[in-house]
């Protein structure tokens, strides 16, 4: 698909990460990525290429994919304004998410490290929320307390990759995965980083999966 992305005479080349890519693994080892479209590798060289090289090549292949500029996702809610404007017929059911709590009652060990993590979150949030400049990782730390929530493991991923931002210098936006997307549409009902779980227990929120009848 990559080929297919730098066939449009019209498909624009990321310079910013291209310069990224150029300064992380220099102008040889660069090219090897930011020419993958036109030269790409055996199924052997990669497999010997350096983690490094590996993950830049991912992130260029994510970034210059066809499918970005084809594919668009629309909210329930811009669905519904559609409707309301006569783009979609009346007749199109939009389906409407019923959310529903349910408290899990957590192990010592689980509570004492998801006090840990919690506090964690709280104290660089609150810093960051002071520091105008910050706010980027205060909207980070938002979305650790959603990982939080889904999983340990969830949240171990994202500490992790924050370990590793730290140590090598990265940029902010290595911080995040694709999982890390926020649904707009549905934050006004997710709780303020404020406010904390209930004492001895970890909410999960499920998708009923329902369809407004209206």
């Amino acid at each position: 698909m990559l080929a297919d992305y730098f066939a449009d005479p019209n498909a624009e080349r990321d310079q910013h990460l291209e310069d990224q890519v150029n300064a992380a693994l220099g102008l040889v080892s660069a090219w090897a990525v930011t020419e993958l479209h036109a030269n790409p590798p055996s199924a052997e060289a990669r497999s010997q290429m350096p983690n490094e090289a590996s993950e830049w090549m991912e992130k260029w292949l994510r970034r210059h994919n066809p499918m970005r500029d084809r594919v668009f996702r629309n909210t329930r809610t811009t669905l519904r304004e559609y409707q309301a404007a006569g783009i979609i017929g009346d007749d199109v059911v939009i389906p409407t998410r019923h959310v529903n709590d349910a408290f899990i009652q957590l192990a010592p060990g689980e509570r004492k490290l998801y006090d840990r993590i919690e506090e964690y979150i709280r104290r660089h949030y609150n810093s960051y929320k002071k520091d105008q400049s910050s706010q980027a990782l205060g909207f980070i730390m938002t979305i650790y307390r959603r990982r939080l929530t889904s999983s340990f493991e969830a949240i171990k991923k994202s500490l992790t990759r924050r370990l590793d931002v730290l140590e090598q210098g990265k940029s902010l936006v290595d911080l995040l995965s694709d999982d890390d997307n926020i649904d707009v549409e549905d934050s006004s009902s997710n709780r303020k980083l404020s406010k904390g779980p209930p004492p001895a227990s970890r909410a999960r929120s499920t998708n009923c999966g329902c369809s407004s009848t209206t």
